[in-house]
């Protein structure tokens, strides 16, 4: 027990003097630090003395150098003041210099473009000249070749009036040529030139008119127009004025020619003309150029005088085609030919030896080769031979109908129909009984069918049963041709039915060889 508690002795006086030591060392650390801090205090003091120092030297420094800048400032903003003012002064003197410079140049530019308008206006002015003389001139032009048509159109149109009158003293026909021709060339047409032939026994002359092609008289163009862009433009006549102008041509050519022969040989001498006014063109079946008929008539001295030439209405083409029931073209501005007059009817002519291939033609017509437009005028000339009266051609699709004429007889006239039918083969059943139809449609008296070829047995046994058809076949139509317009003229079949064999006047090809 003195054992443990002289070790707890021991151990508290161990503790005693640790605490005596910490306590030693902590008033030794305290004075230690006391010291650091004084001697830290006082190295603050003087490191504060020296910034004092270094601070007031810095300020002092600083401010030398505020005054230093505020003297390099002031004698900067001196220098720029004076800068300024002499910048604004030279601006001022650049700006005077550029507003004369500018008042310069806008005078100058105000005298260009017074010039400038001047010059356009003289320029628009001379061009306004220019374009007036240009459309002046232009519409001149216009003006002179659209009279130089109108002239030419005036000429075609006044070849009446400008017939030649004059009479001839000879002892015949024959002896009064040479007066005949040099009165009728002495006041010619342009490119127009005559040839007669006469017949002193049946006291008739042959004047043959050998006229111009339709180029060559037809203007193509009717007026010239100014064109915009300059210059003249034609205006081209329409197609069938052409036709028409030309058409009345030629047959004021063939009233001209009748009415100055019949003018200038005494009628003791004379009694009737046949007139063909031929044009010198190129067929196109043959290529090669030769007379073309354009009108063929036959004409009396009373016939003739009985029309007034003069009177500002006529009809020139109405006339020849109507009154003078001549041959007349259809298509003249196409150079399409009539029927010529044959040799068996010239023959009567006294034809000089020289002029003979000039007068050559067939002496028979073939009535399958002539031209629709010619057969037609055939048949017209039969029937106002006949008797008949007031032909008249019927529209394209009138059931096939070509004409109607009127029969003039007291029993058994009236309005008749004719169907020209130029066939080389049968006429159907369905065609005569389609004439019968139109027949009974249009209340005609009769009706008649004319063909080159003859009626199948179907039809004509409708013909035979109804006495109001009848019917003209080749034989008896070649065989009134000849009777009534004293034309020989055959029809030529390479077949034909038994009832033709006796018939003269039609035969096949296989008999005349």
């Amino acid at each position: 027990m003195a054992r443990r508690k002289g070790f707890l002795q021991q151990i508290a006086a161990v503790h005693r003097e640790a605490s005596r030591e910490r306590d030693r060392r902590e008033v030794a650390n305290a004075r230690a630090r006391a010291a650091a801090e004084k001697e830290l205090e006082r190295e603050q003091q003087r490191r504060n003395r020296q910034r004092a120092v270094d601070d007031a030297e810095a300020e002092r420094r600083r401010r030398a150098q505020e005054r230093e800048a505020r003297a390099v400032q002031k004698a900067i903003e001196a220098k720029t003041r004076a800068a300024e003012v002499e910048a604004r002064r030279i601006e001022r003197e650049v700006q005077a210099r550029t507003r004369q410079r500018e008042r310069a140049e806008a005078s100058a530019e105000r005298e260009r473009l017074r010039a400038v308008r001047e010059a356009q206006q003289e320029a628009r002015r001379a061009a306004a000249d220019h374009e007036a003389a240009r459309k002046e001139q232009d519409r001149r032009h216009a003006e002179m070749m659209t009279e130089h048509v109108q002239d030419r159109v005036y000429r075609l149109e006044g070849v009446l009036q400008r017939r030649v009158v004059g009479a001839i003293s000879a002892m015949s026909l024959s002896d009064s040529l040479p007066g005949l021709m040099a009165l009728m060339d002495t006041a010619a047409e342009p490119g127009t030139s005559y040839e007669v032939l006469a017949d002193d026994a049946n006291r008739r002359l042959l004047v043959v008119v050998l006229a111009p092609g339709p180029t060559d008289v037809v203007p193509e163009h009717s007026t010239y127009k100014v064109r915009r862009a300059g210059g003249i433009a034609p205006v081209n006549r329409p197609d069938r004025e052409r036709r028409q102008l030309y058409r009345n041509y030629l047959a004021r050519l063939a009233l001209r020619a009748l009415r100055e022969t019949f003018d200038a040989v005494e009628p003791g001498l004379l009694d009737q003309v046949w007139i063909s006014v031929d044009v010198n063109a190129v067929d196109p079946a043959t290529g090669q150029r030769g007379r073309r008929p354009m009108v063929t008539s036959k004409v009396d001295r009373a016939l003739m005088d009985s029309i007034n030439l003069d009177a500002p209405e006529l009809d020139p083409a109405a006339c020849v085609e109507t009154v003078l029931r001549s041959h007349a073209s259809r298509n003249a501005y196409e150079v399409e030919p009539v029927a010529p007059f044959t040799s068996h009817e010239l023959c009567m002519f006294n034809i000089p030896g020289d002029q003979e291939e000039s007068f050559a033609f067939d002496s028979r017509t073939d009535l399958l080769e002539m031209r629709p437009t010619d057969f037609e005028y055939l048949v017209r000339d039969l029937f106002l031979a006949m008797g008949l009266r007031g032909w008249h051609t019927t529209s394209s699709n009138d059931a096939g109908v070509d004409a109607v004429v009127v029969d003039p007889g007291e029993w058994t006239g009236g309005e008749v129909i004719v169907q020209a039918k130029r066939y080389s083969k049968a006429v159907e059943r369905a065609t005569v009984h389609e004439l019968l139809g139109v027949m009974g449609e249009k209340h005609a008296t009769r009706a008649i069918l004319v063909t080159t070829a003859w009626v199948a047995p179907a039809g004509r046994r409708i013909i035979d049963a109804n006495p109001r058809l009848q019917a003209i076949e080749g034989p008896e139509l070649c065989h009134l041709v000849e009777q009534h317009l004293g034309r020989p003229v055959t029809i030529r079949h390479e077949r034909i039915p038994p009832h033709w064999q006796t018939s003269p006047a039609t035969r096949t090809s296989a008999q005349d060889e």
